[in-house]
């Protein structure tokens, strides 16, 4: 059951393999060559870091929390306008190559990259944004006087907190030589006035510090200037071509599975088994002579459609136990299905075997077997229903030895009510007494009654299905409505099958010899839609071999 679900699945790829493959191959070669077309880009890359908590030997968590905040925010706006347009202006440009922000995870740094085809463009247009995105930081809006100011008060705190720290080291150790009591207390008050004076300037030069760019949370220092690039980036033309083959092997397998169960036709021995219940007790491949692309030619081309008819002739006599129906109706749900074609040559299959065959046009409406055999429809079986003539053996036209030919007659304007007439029963038991099959081909199901009729009459019927041309819907009710009249149905044969799907493309070397054609190789080339092949598990005889014919006949129909 798995394998059979597998099977289903991957119906549609099979299918359409080389829809697949195309459109695999050509967006990977497409997106190569789009690739290589591309000029060569280089990247200048440089790394700024918002505050100075990296550098503290205590940073605690509340500052890097902000300063994290602050990195986030400066990397947005260093992709806003504003940083933009300035930096166009700086460096005289018309526009900006491409360039990215990325806040480092878990960071305080951004890092700002630049691609281009010109490595000093990258380069200065790297810094530019650095030095624009420095604008707007605090530190920098702030005159430079200011921060000079600050900075030699920074100097001067610096130095007093030096020189305080000393002066009471001083103090301390004068203090351990000290005999005298007003001695000892005047030292000790020097240094608690000394270590009151030290705190006020620690707090004071802490305060100050926070507020200049040295010690702020707000600040930005370029931790890694931008570089010159000397190399140019990859292309990555290995990644871009599997990436676009990718998703051409993808949209064209989506593709294909649309147009598989959108398709309403019948296409496969497992369409018919799926949806029709029945055996596809035939396939014929698709020939040249009906326009098809086959890919048989000359003697391979007939020694396939004479394997065909062969298989689908003892396929039909296995259907019933090895007996061959007394009388045969093909039949078709459409117009154009090729039952006309497929009852023609499996007549000349039956004769092939030794049987006495009568071919009968039971298609009142549109006759065609007199013209594939290129004989008179003067008389035929309208002429014995209507009982203008009783001798059957004066209306049979023989084509040739043992295969006889009944047309249809001159068409009447009822057929439905000639059919449906008692002499019908009569007629069919006067023909089975004469010969050993009789085959009848009848207009199409949809289209008339007249099938439907004539099915109840015969031993046994045959379906025949266009592949990919005949509707499954159509075809349903066909078959719904020959099970409810109890017609014998014993299988489909599968009409116009293209030649890769059959056994009869295997490549095996069995095709007849060209030498041998013209001593009496077996020919069939009539005007054919029908098309096939029979599964080699289920014809054990299928190695019988066929007997080359002695009647001329073929070599008239293949002229024609």
């Amino acid at each position: 059951m798995e394998e059979l679900n597998l099977r289903l699945l991957l119906r549609p790829l099979l299918k359409w393999w080389w829809l697949i493959a195309a459109c695999t191959l050509l967006a990977g070669v497409s997106s190569g060559l789009y690739t290589l077309r591309q000029p060569r880009t280089y990247l200048s890359r440089t790394t700024i870091m918002v505050g100075s908590s990296l550098l503290e030997p205590n940073p605690n968590s509340n500052d890097l929390y902000l300063a994290g905040q602050l990195a986030s925010a400066y990397a947005d706006i260093v992709q806003r306008s504003t940083v933009r347009d300035a930096t166009q202006t700086a460096l005289g440009l018309g526009w900006l190559p491409y360039y990215t922000a990325r806040l480092v995870p878990n960071t305080q740094l951004i890092e700002l990259s630049v691609v281009d085809t010109d490595p000093v463009r990258a380069q200065a247009v790297a810094a530019e944004l650095v030095n624009q995105l420095l604008q707007t930081g605090p530190g920098m809006q702030e005159g430079s006087e200011y921060q000079a100011f600050i900075g030699e008060q920074l100097d001067q705190m610096e130095k007093g907190i030096t020189e305080t720290t000393a002066e009471i080291e001083r103090v301390k150790t004068e203090l351990t030589g000290m005999f005298s009591a007003r001695q000892i207390q005047d030292a000790r008050s020097q240094i608690t006035a000394l270590e009151a004076k030290l705190a006020t300037l620690q707090a004071n030069f802490a305060n100050l510090l926070a507020n200049s760019r040295q010690g702020a949370i707000n600040t930005i220092h370029v931790l890694e200037p931008a570089n010159l690039p000397t190399e140019p980036m990859s292309r990555g033309l290995k990644t871009n071509v599997a990436v676009a083959a990718a998703l051409g092997f993808a949209l064209a397998a989506a593709a294909a599975y649309a147009m598989h169960y959108l398709d309403n036709t019948l296409q496969s021995e497992d369409d018919v088994q799926d949806h029709l219940a029945l055996p596809a007790l035939g396939l014929v491949p698709k020939n040249h002579a009906t326009g098809g692309t086959a890919g048989l030619e000359g003697d391979d081309e007939r020694a396939a459609l004479n394997d065909a008819f062969s298989a689908l002739r003892l396929n039909i006599q296995a259907a019933l136990g090895g007996d061959v129906p007394r009388t045969l109706l093909v039949g078709s749900p459409a117009v154009g299905d090729g039952k006309s074609s497929v009852a023609a040559n499996l007549a000349l299959a039956f004769v092939e075997a030794g049987y006495r065959v009568l071919l009968v046009d039971a298609d009142l409406r549109r006759p065609s077997l007199h013209r594939q055999f290129n004989l008179h429809n003067q008389r035929g079986l309208t002429t014995l229903l209507l009982g203008e003539e009783r001798d059957l053996e004066l209306l049979i036209q023989q084509p040739q030895p043992k295969l006889s030919l009944l047309t249809s007659g001159p068409l009447p304007p009822n057929p439905t009510r000639l059919l449906s007439r008692k002499e019908l029963r009569g007629v069919l038991a006067e023909m089975t007494q004469k010969f050993d099959i009789v085959l009848l081909d009848t207009p199409p199901l949809t289209a008339t009654v007249d099938a439907s009729i004539l099915a109840t009459h015969v031993e046994a019927m045959l379906l025949v299905i266009a592949a990919g041309r005949t509707k499954r819907a159509s075809t349903q009710r066909v078959v719904k409505s020959l099970r409810h009249l109890q017609v014998n149905l014993l299988g489909v044969v599968l009409n116009a099958v293209p030649v890769s799907q059959t056994v009869y493309h295997s490549g095996y070397g069995y095709a007849v010899p060209r030498a041998a054609d013209a001593e009496g190789t077996r020919r069939v080339d009539l005007q054919m839609q029908a098309n096939g092949q029979t599964r080699a598990h289920t014809l054990p005889a299928l190695q019988e071999r066929v007997k080359p014919p002695t009647n001329p006949l073929y070599q008239t129909l293949r002229k024609r």
